[in-house]
């Protein structure tokens, strides 16, 4: 995919609709199959739990996510899925944004940090931390 197109498909992508869609996308990019809270994942991706709740619903929704209650109800198994057309389309991002300048491209796009603090929810005290891999 040429830097250029990112504009366009990103726009097509409209489970993709903010810094902290793209965040949790990029979480289970990094670990495709997890078990735990929303509580949990929001202090992995650094937002409010209510805004990492929206953005999981966005993608079980589109079928990027697949989600297993386990019988506590408590925490839940989630497994990214990229083999149907959703997949298809977000794996070229995926890999552009898997590069520092590629994924700072993908949030000038979706919103700067100081934007993400106001109007997401994210925790002051991460919002200009750099991310670092959880491989």
């Amino acid at each position: 995919m040429e830097t250029q197109s990112l504009p366009t498909t990103l726009d097509a992508l409209q489970f993709i609709r903010n810094a902290c869609d793209f965040d949790v996308l990029m979480f289970f990019h990094r670990h495709p199959c997890v078990l735990m809270t929303t509580e949990e994942l929001a202090s992995h991706v650094g937002y409010r739990p209510e805004r990492v709740q929206e953005s999981l619903d966005a993608l079980i929704e589109s079928g990027l996510l697949i989600q297993s209650r386990t019988p506590s109800r408590t925490a839940r198994m989630l497994a990214l899925e990229l083999s149907g057309a959703p997949g298809r389309q977000i794996s070229p991002i995926l890999t552009i944004a898997a590069t520092r300048e590629g994924r700072q491209g993908v949030m000038r796009l979706l919103g700067s940090a100081r934007d993400r603090v106001r109007s997401e929810g994210l925790a002051p005290a991460r919002a200009l931390q750099p991310q670092s891999s959880m491989a």
